[in-house]
């Protein structure tokens, strides 16, 4: 493959930073615009993008611009490379000899924003204890365990908020969407503990399982699931239904499972995932579940992307997995109390409860993560992605409970 022109983009940093570009022609096809995502990769390219260059490798985004030595010369056998140190550039082809005679328009190299690289305070209408949320149907829609004058807000945009006057029940801890319905669910062991919303403004009170502190809940497979954390009802953990209105008790599970009380749930790959101290429990229909051995970790969110299972816990706490059977320790930068974790625009966020401005991070593979600045140290209880845009909510803070990327 020929490239028609090279040029490099240097940041001061450790050392000489060397780039390929292309345009004109793709390294493996034809012209391509870039779409952003991140790669573990040791090789930036830059390609022309209108009146700019931008960085991309067979389109993916690299975390960090890679470090090489100038004197070195470092280069590849499809391309051409280009050192640029300083006011001096230095343009090789393919076979390591500089070439004098290639010209490069002089044009700004544009770095986009990673996804949930940065974050910023969004107005929260109420300082209730916003405890999840979910997009869905062209809207946000976050719930509270308390509040005076309503326990649901809603958004379009993540940006301007507005509190619904909801007072069904009280003790709202989770939300999610299916069936063309929202569905929340509540600790309380009395009813009503479950309510149900088709646009998210008008609601209606459900008459659930009683004595079921419900935690967090999750739809897939046409079947609605709620995981509990009560270690006092004999193997009653999780419950069941297919259109968030009859709900039954499930009892297969062991008694240690109880004993180590259900903390989050998500579906994604053909499978719910329930997160529990030292365990996951795994299910195809949400009826029948399978514990599985993972390493030892307060774990509580759990999250599906790009063919990879995440979870995160306290202490720091992040394990991975391919299929949910097999789980994987990973290093957190952070020894934070992760709260919650979700997937969207091929990135990994999590946020923590804990942390001093770094309550934020981020990965694209579930493996590799940076710390992002958090723009307030509340408790963050949960993340979701939706309308372009990374949105979190607190349970704590003042006119400051909601943050969103970008």
């Amino acid at each position: 493959m020929t490239l028609t022109q090279a040029i490099n983009y240097s940041k001061n940093d450790y050392n000489i930073r060397i780039y390929r570009a292309a345009w004109g022609n793709k390294l493996h096809g034809e012209p391509y615009m870039a779409s952003w995502f991140q790669s573990s990769s040791s090789q930036d390219w830059l390609v022309r993008d209108g009146s700019r260059y931008v960085p991309t490798l067979d389109d993916q985004i690299a975390t960090d611009w890679c470090i090489y030595d100038f004197m070195h010369n470092r280069h590849t056998d499809d391309g051409i490379i280009v050192a640029w140190h300083g006011e001096v550039q230095k343009i090789y082809n393919t076979d390591n000899i500089l070439d004098t005679s290639a010209v490069l328009p002089d044009l700004p190299v544009v770095v986009p924003s990673l996804p949930g690289s940065t974050w910023s305070i969004k107005s929260s209408p109420a300082d209730y204890p916003w405890s999840d949320i979910v997009y869905r149907n062209g809207m946000f829609v976050a719930v509270a365990t308390s509040g005076e004058n309503g326990y649901v807000m809603t958004s379009l945009d993540g940006d301007v908020w507005t509190l619904q006057p909801v007072l069904i029940g009280t003790g709202w801890s989770g939300i999610t969407y299916g069936n063309g319905q929202f569905v929340a669910i509540s600790s309380n062991t009395s009813n009503p503990n479950v309510m149900t919303s088709i646009d998210g403004l008008l609601w209606t009170a459900r008459t659930g399982v009683s004595g079921f502190t419900k935690q967090r809940i999750a739809h897939g497979n046409g079947m609605f699931v709620t995981v509990s954390n009560s270690t006092t009802i004999t193997n009653f953990v999780i419950q069941t239904s297919p259109d968030g209105i009859l709900w039954t008790n499930r009892q297969s599970v062991p008694n240690d499972v109880v004993a180590n009380a259900l903390q989050g749930i998500t579906f994604g790959g053909g499978l719910f995932v329930a997160t529990r101290t030292n365990g996951i429990l795994t299910s195809p229909n949400g009826i029948d579940w399978t514990v599985r051995s993972v390493p030892n970790g307060t774990w509580r969110g759990v999250a599906y992307g790009n063919g990879t299972y995440v979870a995160v816990g306290g202490s720091g706490a992040v394990m991975t997995s391919p299929d949910a059977v097999t789980w994987t320790l990973q290093q957190s930068p952070a020894n934070n109390n992760w709260r919650s974790v979700t997937f969207g625009n091929g990135m990994f966020v999590a946020v923590a409860q804990t942390g001093t401005g770094n309550r934020i991070m981020t990965s694209p593979n579930g493996i590799t993560w940076t710390l992002r600045q958090s723009p307030a140290n509340n408790d963050w209880q949960s993340v979701t992605y939706g309308n372009g845009k990374f949105v979190a909510v607190a349970n704590t803070g003042t006119g400051n409970r909601i943050m969103t990327s970008p």
